[in-house]
């Protein structure tokens, strides 16, 4: 019987390398920690930090520069994975 763990190893891990990240402009920020992002293709994504730019505790305003992975499922929506 295989195992989970390496079915997921041997179909890519946990499936985030084929996500498209994309630089843009935070251009709203909304509540719950949603920001309305323009992206350099001119698209505008809803997006929320990740995990680590929760923790480090970044704070983010109109006009930053941010790259956004979008998300496989929606491409309205993505996560700010950096601040530039």
């Amino acid at each position: 019987m295989p195992s989970h763990f390496g079915e997921a190893a041997q179909f890519g891990g946990n499936g985030t390398e084929s996500r498209k990240t994309l630089s843009g402009v935070v251009v709203e920020v909304r509540p719950k920690a949603l920001f309305r992002v323009t992206l350099e293709d001119g698209k505008t994504v809803l997006a929320g930090p990740s995990v680590q730019l929760r923790h480090a505790i970044v704070r983010l305003v109109v006009g930053d520069r941010v790259t956004v992975q979008l998300s496989t499922h929606d491409p309205s929506r993505g996560r700010i994975i950096a601040k530039a």
